[in-house]
């Protein structure tokens, strides 16, 4: 902490002057002049002038710094209530069974095909694995995506570590997998499925099955709490893309 003293006034410089030159002749018996006076007491004075002085500045800056202490106290408070407070306003992912049942079309409604193309378009520009789970991926290239789209839809902030975003391009790895061996069959191709894991339902049945309303947001599999990329977080975005 920097403890400002205010600049200090010449009055201790003057005051042996005006002592001596304003003292009653009743204290003055001997009819000494100012400068004797002076003369006689001198040493004496600087000394007291000095000590009170020193003991007048020791308390200022005291004073100051017990003042910039507080200050920063202050801040340092207002900056966690602030902290808190946008992490409070965060909207949480849902955990356990309340994710199967949860329609992200309803939460963010008229902007979701808006959301979804740009969040393929964004996939397919980056340098995700389609063969890899999303917890599986590097965590710049998905933190990369997840920057793109944040700064094309700035609502996706008021969402936990972007966890929408994330679940639209685990369905969308889905969904493209499901197609390609689709494709597969009808072609009977089997190349075609080997671009695509057949894992990415991430919970390991491999059947690719994913039932429900994937365009909606609604898939019918019970997720995993281990399959979301929890090491992926605000800071990340911060650390490894600009925004």
């Amino acid at each position: 902490l920097v403890c400002e003293e205010p600049h200090t006034s010449t009055f201790f410089l003057s005051f042996s002057h005006h002592l001596t030159s304003t003292m009653p002749s009743e204290l003055n018996p001997s009819g000494l002049t100012p400068h004797d006076l002076s003369k006689l007491n001198k040493k004496a004075l600087i000394e007291n002038l000095t000590a009170l002085q020193g003991s007048y500045t020791l308390a200022r800056q005291e004073i100051w710094c017990k003042i910039a202490k507080a200050k920063s106290i202050i801040r340092s408070n207002k900056a966690t209530t602030n902290a808190q407070s946008a992490n409070a306003e965060l909207i949480p992912k849902p955990s356990g069974r309340r994710s199967r049942d949860f329609n992200i079309l309803e939460e963010i409604k008229e902007t979701y095909n808006s959301l979804i193309n740009y969040i393929h378009f964004a996939v397919k520009a980056s340098n995700i694995d389609m063969g890899l789970p999303i917890k599986d991926q590097e965590t710049v290239e998905v933190v990369r995506v997840i920057a793109t789209v944040r700064e094309q839809f700035p609502f996706i902030a008021k969402y936990q570590n972007a966890w929408p975003v994330i679940l639209l391009m685990r369905q969308f790895q889905n969904n493209r997998r499901n197609h390609q061996r689709a494709v597969a069959a009808a072609t009977g191709v089997g190349a075609a499925a080997v671009t695509v894991a057949p894992d990415l339902n991430e919970r390991g049945d491999n059947d690719g099955n994913e039932g429900g309303d994937s365009a909606l947001g609604n898939e019918d599999e019970e997720e995993n709490e281990d399959d979301y990329p929890r090491h992926i977080t605000v800071s990340d975005l911060h650390t490894h893309w600009r925004y």
